[in-house]
């Protein structure tokens, strides 16, 4: 737990991030952070700067680095929410909250991609591929409602990662969609998952494209686990996961290929069980992890249950339960809340033999 160096980075801090993108990445020797206009490389060991890059144009909004190469998109500097303060947090759990939208996509040093607006968590690199949402709503509007995109006209989009070249357009198909908008490119496929409400529920569309063509394969939709709309606890914005080719849209699992229910444990019935508190779900080989109430474990081996880590604290608002290097890690996200929980605290968990 011994803090070894830090960095104060102006610009670097995001809030609001189911309606936005990543801008950090993790490589052998650092991390990459999108700081306003630009990129920086920290030293892992050291926290020196070991390289910088500029956005072509604006704000650097997304970031993110497959095989060594630097992927980023840029836009209007006040786009980001980075106000910490009651009255954004308060903004940030209505319903159709305006997304973050950038209007141009580039690799570092090569080519540049500027089209319409692009919603930051739509952007995802996989398979020689950059993937995203692409709308044809007018001029720069920093932030959009996904409704207002997709009602505008919008496609999916493929870039070739080496030239920027368009591999494929699709247009977009208008359904239920109207809170947030996710994508995951992996394993050849391109998952969208986005919300709307239905019948005093939230509910979920799912639709898994090709990656390589962009057709769509199978779409599914499925209500949450929790009842009534307009909740104030990230209700509609859970974001999906993908184990294998299992993908995981709270509260079920889907076979990737197919879009069957199926049970990760290899049983029958299985779902995530209605939980307390906001956040999202993130997962190991093994495991899911979440918040209720405290952070917990949720084990997907047969027979395996759910039980909580600890129960003096609580996990942040988003994926603050991070399985890595053999730990589960909890770094300290919840000290801006409301919430009486006693201990404030980052925490590493270690394994514990059967």
């Amino acid at each position: 737990g011994t803090v070894l160096w830090e960095r104060d980075l102006p610009g670097l801090s995001r809030t609001g991030f189911p309606f936005d993108g990543g801008y950090l990445a993790a490589d052998r020797g650092g991390l990459w952070c999108g700081a306003g206009p630009r990129a920086v490389h920290l030293d892992a060991r050291t926290g020196a700067t070991r390289a910088e890059v500029s956005a072509p144009n604006g704000a650097w909004h997304w970031l993110a680095q497959d095989d060594d190469v630097l992927f980023g998109s840029c836009g209007a500097a006040g786009a980001p929410r980075r106000d910490q303060s009651r009255a954004e947090v308060v903004d940030q759990y209505r319903d159709r909250r305006p997304l973050v939208v950038s209007q141009t996509v580039f690799r570092a040093g090569g080519w540049q991609h500027r089209g319409g607006a692009i919603p930051t968590s739509t952007l995802a690199v996989a398979g020689g591929r950059l993937h995203f949402l692409e709308s044809a709503l007018a001029g720069d509007p920093g932030r959009a409602r996904l409704g207002d995109l997709l009602s505008a006209g919008a496609d999916l989009v493929a870039l070739d990662v080496t030239s920027g070249e368009v591999l494929w357009r699709r247009p977009f198909e208008v359904r239920e969609e109207v809170h947030v908008l996710y994508t995951i490119a992996a394993a050849g496929r391109l998952v969208s998952v986005g919300s709307y409400d239905h019948e005093d529920r939230i509910w979920y569309r799912v639709r898994v494209h090709d990656a390589a063509t962009g057709e769509e394969l199978w779409s599914a939709t499925h209500a949450n686990n929790r009842s009534g709309t307009g909740g104030d606890h990230g209700e509609q914005v859970h974001h999906p996961l993908l184990r294998g080719r299992t993908l995981i849209v709270e509260p079920l699992a889907y076979d990737l290929d197919t879009g069957h229910v199926v049970d990760p444990t290899g049983g029958q019935g299985w779902s995530i069980p209605a939980r307390g508190g906001c956040g999202t779900i993130s997962a190991s080989s093994n495991a899911l992890f979440f918040r209720d109430g405290h952070p917990t474990i949720l084990d997907l081996v047969p027979g395996g249950g759910r039980r909580k880590l600890t129960e003096v604290t609580r996990p942040g608002c988003w994926i603050n339960v991070l399985p890595a290097a053999g730990l589960v890690l909890v770094p300290e996200a919840s000290s801006g809340c409301v919430c009486a929980y006693p201990v404030q605290t980052s925490m590493a968990f270690l394994p514990v033999a059967d």
